[in-house]
């Protein structure tokens, strides 16, 4: 006979009469009266008795993933999709700092400015490198992301020359490239707008830092000139220009001008409202020496609902019920190359002080520092005792790569996600009873409350 157990990743949460519940690792949620919860709690250690007695729910339950075989090992299910998501070759995702130049002078900014531009080597290697990939490697898809600095002040000579033949590959090899650009937005014009439709640029991120009067104090050119209108008409030309446009505009505030973040609305007519996803970031400074952090949050959230009830989407954070890997930069097929041919895995950081993790030759090969590659990718990030322990472990995939190598991490201790992930288990039970439904996968209920 076979043996079953009640699965350590279930959550429930009681409202009046119902309860409902959510398995962390089949990600459906469901609705039971609390007669029925009672009774499947009645047999938690007997659920044999339970499968004679109640078959039909002990069915339900099973195939819910509440009630689990005794020998199933989901960490290490867990483990192959995160190995299978980390050395698939479906895709190749290679962002691009076209310069660490920049037409502003932010005081949050990490990044160390500097002048020196891409040589025609370097940009004739990435050719090299994307044609290689394709040619030899097959590769079908690429993902391109130009970054930097301020990447449009690189335009003519890396931008423009590098999709100009990415476009000409993609038609020679039988391949496929999107691409997207992290920019301040002030120096896109109606031309740029037109060469952005060409080469399938369709993914923006273009940041404002409040409201026009604390924008203009905090994001100005090295001339002194305010910013707040130009970049707020340039981002409606490209709502309106470009069809299939995934339009990030990020607000980053201080918790002192977050409510003063909201007079953004009225800059924006509500006929392209629903083509700009609101991301509001609270600057990371500020966020460290905030005090009321819950408080923060708590109005974070309110201000988000209001921007979305004005006719604007919002950023869905929730994405991570389905990641197999913690970010991009675990992925072994993903490569950031700097304007000056050195190569890096994470975005995050000063890329004129930090350590490379290898470089790309004149022939258009990238040699990797293969001692620090293996120690970011050779085993998932959560695979220690303590992480794959966790009743967390399907929706966390683990600490920040990045962080594990910088501070030779072990294994987390404290592990600050486990705060954040029941808040948002319990937010989303809550919402999930709110819609008085029987059953809902995950994913589609945030389609129905964003």
């Amino acid at each position: 006979m076979k043996k079953y157990r009640l699965s350590k990743y279930n959550f429930f949460y009681q409202k009046g009469e119902s309860v409902v519940g959510l398995n962390l690792y089949n990600k459906y949620l469901f609705s039971l009266d609390k007669d029925k919860y009672n009774i499947l709690c009645q047999h938690k250690s007997s659920l044999e008795v339970f499968q004679q007695n109640h078959p039909s729910f002990f069915g339900a339950m099973y195939k819910l993933g509440v009630i689990e075989d005794v020998n199933l090992n989901i960490p290490q299910i867990l483990l192959m999709k995160n190995r299978r998501e980390v050395f698939s070759e479906d895709i190749y995702h290679l962002a691009i700092n076209t310069t660490l130049n920049c037409n502003f002078s932010c005081w949050y900014c990490y990044e160390t400015r500097s002048k020196r531009k891409m040589t025609t080597e370097v940009r004739d290697a990435i050719i090299k490198f994307i044609e290689k990939r394709m040619s030899i490697n097959k590769t079908k898809f690429f993902k391109i992301d130009w970054f930097g600095g301020e990447p449009l002040m690189a335009y003519k000579n890396v931008i423009k020359p590098i999709s100009e033949e990415l476009n000409v590959l993609c038609e020679k090899y039988g391949a496929r490239y999107v691409a997207g650009i992290t920019t301040n937005g002030y120096l896109i014009t109606p031309s740029l707008i037109a060469d952005f439709t060409k080469y399938n640029i369709h993914t923006f991120q273009i940041t404002l830092d409040g409201y026009k009067e604390h924008h203009n104090k905090t994001r100005f050119q090295v001339k002194g000139k305010d910013s707040y209108d130009i970049i707020v008409k340039n981002v409606i030309d490209l709502a309106k220009s470009i069809p299939n446009i995934d339009l990030y505009l990020r607000i980053n505030f201080t918790k002192d001008i977050l409510d003063d973040c909201l007079k953004i609305r009225d800059s924006f007519p509500m006929n392209i409202r629903k083509r700009i996803i609101i991301n509001l970031v609270q600057v990371w400074q500020d966020q460290s020496a905030d005090k009321n952090r819950d408080e923060t949050l708590k109005r974070y959230h309110e201000v988000n609902n209001i921007f979305r009830d004005s006719g604007f989407r919002i950023l869905n954070l929730r994405h991570s019920y389905m990641q197999s890997c913690s970010c991009y930069a675990d992925k072994y097929n993903e490569a950031i190359v700097n304007y000056d041919g050195r190569i890096f895995k994470c975005s995050t950081q000063n890329f004129e002080e930090a350590t490379e993790d290898g470089g790309i030759t004149p022939e258009g090969e990238i040699v990797w520092d293969e001692d620090r590659l293996s120690k970011r990718i050779a085993r998932a990030t959560f695979d220690n005792e303590i992480c794959l322990n966790c009743k967390y472990v399907p929706l966390c995939s683990g600490r920040c790569s990045q962080r594990m190598l910088e501070v030779n991490f072990k294994g987390p201790k404290n592990c600050p996600k486990k705060k954040i992930f029941n808040k948002k288990i319990k937010d989303d039970l809550k919402d999930f009873s709110s819609l008085n439904l029987k059953m809902l996968h995950i994913n589609q209920l945030y389609s129905r409350i964003l």
